[in-house]
C-alpha cells in the first residue's frame, strides 16, 4: 500500500497534465515507462497507455516496446517505453539516453479512503512514506530501478503516476482489454488522448 505526502502529490487528471506540462517544459530528454501485467485485469494499464501510444505512430509490422521521439530541432527527446512486467530489461537504454526525468505509469493502491477506482494521482519519490514503501504492484521491482537510476543518472527525477485500480485478478484471455475495469480504462484513454495531442504533438518518431 502506497503512503502519499498529502503536500505534494496531485489528485486529478487536470492538475497531473499540468504538472507534468511543467515538468517536460523544463527538460530537453524525458521517459516515460508504462508498467503492468497484461493478464491481470486493471494491472494492464500503464503498458496499455504506452503501448496504445506507440500503436499510434508505427503499423503493427514495425512494433516495438519503445519508441523515441524528437522536436523538430533534436532540443527535446520522449522515450516511451511499454516496459510490462520487466522494466528491468530497459535500464541500460534508459542510462544511455541520460533522461532528466523519468514518469512511471502503473496502476496503485492509494491510502486514501476518498479515491476510487480510475482515478489518478502524481507523486514524486519524496511522497513515498519511507523508501522501501509499495508504490505499484510491482514495487521490488521498480524500487530496484530507481536505485540504479539514482547511482547511473542521479540528476534524473523520478515521478510516478498511479491509477487506482479495481481488480487485479489474473485473467490469460487474449484480449486483455476486455478485463480492464470501464473506469480504469476511461483514464488510461484520457491519458492516452493527452499524450497525443499534447505531449507529442510536433513530435516525430526517430
Amino acid at each position: 500500500m502506497i503512503k502519499l505526502n498529502e503536500k505534494t502529490n496531485v489528485k486529478t487528471l487536470d492538475g497531473i497534465f499540468a504538472s507534468i506540462n511543467e515538468t517536460v517544459g523544463k527538460s530537453s530528454k524525458i521517459v516515460f515507462m508504462g508498467i503492468g501485467n497484461f493478464n491481470r485485469c486493471d494491472d494492464a494499464i500503464g503498458a496499455h497507455i504506452i503501448s496504445s501510444v506507440v500503436e499510434s505512430r508505427l503499423d503493427a509490422e514495425n512494433y516495438s516496446n519503445s519508441l523515441k521521439f524528437a522536436s523538430a530541432d533534436h532540443s527535446k527527446q520522449i522515450m516511451v517505453i511499454s516496459a510490462a512486467t520487466t522494466p528491468e530489461n530497459f535500464v541500460d537504454d534508459i542510462i544511455d539516453f541520460k533522461p532528466e526525468t523519468i514518469f512511471y505509469i502503473d496502476c496503485a493502491n492509494f491510502d486514501d479512503a476518498l479515491a476510487a477506482p480510475g482515478e489518478a494521482r502524481l507523486f514524486y519519490e519524496d511522497s513515498l512514506a519511507h523508501s522501501k514503501a509499495a508504490i505499484s504492484t510491482h514495487s521490488m521491482s521498480i524500487n530496484l530501478l530507481i536505485e540504479i537510476f539514482k547511482h547511473k543518472i542521479p540528476a534524473a527525477q523520478n515521478i510516478f503516476v498511479g491509477i487506482k485500480p479495481e481488480s487485479i485478478e489474473y485473467d490469460y484471455s487474449p484480449d486483455y482489454i476486455k478485463n480492464i475495469t470501464p473506469s480504469v480504462l476511461a483514464c488510461g484513454e484520457k491519458i492516452i488522448e493527452y499524450f497525443k495531442t499534447v505531449i507529442l504533438r510536433n513530435m516525430e518518431a526517430v
